[in-house]
């Protein structure tokens, strides 16, 4: 028996429950589980009921899942309500036991969208987090939401009557989902460390391809003081234990990783983005070009000036290449990414609240992905730190220019956004700027 969570519950309010619906079986109470089970350490049955009623409440108020629900009254919502409590007991290990209908056939019809299923994830993660549900357990949960997902979403009829899973937005081009991780630092780079791994087990039980992490992404900005002597002792060689740690986790969850982290590479130290691929191999690092110096932000103390140019990484969700915080500012870079095959570029952020003039924030990444024809995704870090607050607001941009998708401002925030890569192709810069560009001129404007 598997957990149904999103996709029982959905089954059943849309195509089985109502107020004609059968009582559900009672459940039983007879022999104590074993204590191993999850069901025994997830709290039992009034435990597992409780947080079944407060995911319920929060599907039912959601302005997308609430319609699921619209048709049925008090006798059909409880018969929901329970044959989820049930199944969920069952699937935990417990003593209920739970008969209904397979996820091919109860989803036959449904069309359960991506969108729709990363909606009822959040909320349901957002009740593991209000019930404390420890690590061990919130893993296990996961594996079970993923297995679901893949038999659930997007399902399909071919012309000979076979059933396909798969996202159903594919056939109208080549997507990928991406997630960024819009984290606070804590003064303890180990709970940053698990934080990031947390993050990167949500965005793949949300289905996300690609994940991507905020500039110094395990440790507290420390380029905010002048002359702090405990810099060097953050840095770390790549490959090192973090990012030994995060290839894993890529690598066990099928992730894309744009990861950023203080490097020591022999004498020198940089802002640096290892990029890996979905099997957890390191495809290289991009290291920041261009380094700042101003109140708050004394990087040119810390960094040494990135030496690795402007790479484009051939993953397995498409052309990635990374923009390293302050190297946005700079055309020069961010044109040579679009003409090294970039379809998406990663910007790492460590953005304070009000820095730059009112727009502008969101405005130079859009006319940047404008002008290139690619997806650009800034992922902020967020929190109050000695000296800066750091302003999240997260965001993704696709290849017309246009924000569609926007992390919460001043809170953390797991930021889910599926885009189409091959509309990269019926841009604006694809269509038009490039076709009429003039590189015979342009090598001679800049020799200087």
């Amino acid at each position: 028996m598997r957990i149904v969570l999103f996709s029982v519950l959905m089954c059943l309010a849309c195509r089985g429950a109502g107020p004609a619906a059968s009582a559900p079986p009672a459940p039983s109470a007879a022999g104590p589980p074993a204590d191993g089970t999850l069901y025994r350490r997830l709290g039992g049955y009034d435990a597992i009921a409780a947080v079944v009623d407060d995911f319920m409440g929060r599907w039912h108020q959601d302005s997308i899942l609430g319609p699921f629900f619209a048709h049925l009254d008090t006798d059909g919502m409880r018969y929901v309500r329970q044959m989820v409590v049930d199944q969920l007991c069952a699937a935990a290990g417990g003593p209920c036991f739970y008969v209904g209908l397979d996820m091919a056939t109860a989803h036959a019809e449904m069309e359960i969208t991506p969108a729709v299923w990363n909606v009822a994830v959040q909320h349901l993660l957002a009740t593991f987090d209000a019930f404390g549900i420890p690590t061990r357990e919130r893993r296990e949960l996961d594996a079970i939401l993923r297995a679901v997902r893949a038999e659930i979403v997007g399902r399909r009829e071919t012309g000979d009557g076979r059933r396909e899973t798969g996202d159903v937005r594919r056939e109208a081009g080549r997507t990928v989902t991406l997630a960024l991780a819009q984290l606070a630092a804590d003064a303890d780079p180990a709970v940053n460390l698990d934080k990031a791994l947390d993050a990167m087990r949500r965005a793949h039980a949300l289905g996300a391809g690609l994940i991507a992490f905020p500039e110094l992404a395990v440790t507290r900005f420390f380029p905010q003081h002048e002359g702090y002597g405990g810099a060097r002792a953050l840095a770390e060689p790549i490959p090192g234990p973090t990012t030994q740690r995060i290839a894993a986790a890529a690598r066990a969850l099928g992730l894309v990783t744009v990861f950023n982290l203080y490097e020591q590479a022999g004498d020198r130290c940089y802002d640096s983005s290892p990029v890996f691929d979905a099997d957890g191999t390191l495809l290289g690092v991009t290291r920041m070009l261009h380094i700042t110096e101003y109140a708050c932000f004394h990087e040119q103390q810390y960094y040494d000036q990135g030496d690795t140019g402007a790479p484009v990484y051939d993953t397995a969700v498409g052309k990635i290449a990374v923009a390293i915080c302050y190297d946005r500012h700079y055309p020069e870079y961010m044109r040579a990414l679009a003409l090294g095959g970039a379809e998406v570029v990663i910007i790492p952020q460590a953005g304070a609240l009000d820095e730059w003039p009112e727009g502008l924030f969101e405005a130079e990444v859009r006319t940047a992905a404008f002008q290139n024809g690619y997806v650009a995704a800034l992922c902020n870090r967020v929190g109050v730190e000695e000296k800066l607050t750091f302003a999240g607001e997260s965001f993704v941009v696709d290849a017309a220019g246009a924000v569609v998708a926007r992390g919460k401002r001043l809170e953390e925030d797991l930021l889910v956004c599926t885009v189409d890569l091959d509309a990269n192709q019926a841009s604006p810069a694809k269509t038009l700027f490039w076709r009429d560009r003039r590189a015979d001129l342009y090598q001679s404007w800049f020799e200087i």
